[in-house]
C-alpha cells in the first residue's frame, strides 16, 4: 500500500467515525475511548510519515469529539433529545434555551421566573405568554450572526411570525465569545398540542425547546 493510499484510509476512518459519533450519542464516550486506543497501533502498522501526520491530526479531532461525546451523553441521560440544553451543530457554536413564565433584568442580571414545560389553558382559543432566554456561546469574536426564533406546532406549522435578531460577542477577552438575551412572547393556541421554540443561527438549527399545551379540566 502506497503512502498516499495509507493516508487516504486514515482520513476515511476519521470521517466515518466522526459521522457515526455525531449520530450515535448514547454510546459515544465508550466508542471514542476504544478508537483512541486503536489509532496509534493502526498508524504504526502503516509506517508512513504521511500516516503519522494524519494520526496526529486524527487524535486532535477525536480529542474534540471526546468533549462532544461527554456533553451529548449527559444530555441524552436527561431522557429527552429536545432538552433545553441539547447540543446541536458540534462544538463551534452552541445555544442553550430556557423558557420561563417571566424574565426580567435587575442590576444587569437576569431574574428568572418559573421554568415552563407545560402550560394549561382554560379554553380554546387562548393566548399564552412566556419568556425565552437564549445563551449563545462560541460566537465569532468580530462578526455578527443572524438569530431566528420561531415557534411551531407538532405539524411543523408556524405559530406567529419568526423573530429575527443580529447577535455579536459581548464577552471579555478571556471568556468564551457569546451573548445572552431574553424575549417575551404571546402566542395564540387552539388545541392540545406540543409546541416547539426553535433557535436558528445563520440558517442552522441550534436548539429546540418543547412546551406541552393542555386544557384544564373543570370539575362539576
Amino acid at each position: 500500500m502506497k503512502g498516499g493510499e495509507k493516508q487516504w484510509h486514515v482520513d476515511v476512518l476519521a470521517e466515518r467515525m466522526q459521522v457515526w459519533l455525531i449520530c450515535k450519542r448514547i454510546v459515544l464516550q465508550e466508542v471514542v475511548n476504544l478508537v483512541l486506543l486503536s489509532i496509534p497501533k493502526y498508524c504504526m502498522q502503516t509506517r508512513s510519515n504521511s500516516a503519522d501526520k494524519a494520526m496526529v491530526q486524527l487524535l486532535s479531532q477525536f480529542a474534540l469529539l471526546r468533549q462532544v461525546a461527554a456533553i451529548n451523553l449527559r444530555f441524552a441521560k436527561e431522557g429527552d433529545v429536545y432538552s433545553p440544553s441539547f447540543l446541536l451543530g458540534g462544538m463551534d457554536m452552541w445555544v442553550n434555551m430556557l423558557i420561563c413564565d417571566k424574565i426580567h433584568m435587575n442590576d444587569n442580571k437576569f431574574v428568572l421566573g418559573g421554568v415552563v414545560n407545560r402550560i394549561k389553558v382554560p379554553t380554546y382559543p387562548f393566548i399564552i405568554k412566556f419568556s425565552c432566554l437564549i445563551k449563545i456561546a462560541g460566537l465569532p469574536e468580530l462578526n455578527t450572526v443572524q438569530t431566528e426564533l420561531r415557534i411551531i406546532n407538532s405539524a411543523n406549522e408556524a405559530l406567529g411570525p419568526t423573530s429575527l435578531h443580529m447577535h455579536r460577542n459581548y464577552r471579555e477577552g478571556n471568556m468564551v465569545p457569546g451573548v445572552d438575551q431574553y424575549f417575551d412572547f404571546k402566542i395564540l393556541v387552539e388545541q392540545n398540542d406540543n409546541i416547539y421554540i426553535e433557535c436558528i443561527v445563520d440558517g442552522e438549527l441550534k436548539s429546540r425547546y418543547p412546551i406541552n399545551i393542555d386544557l384544564v379540566e373543570i370539575n362539576g
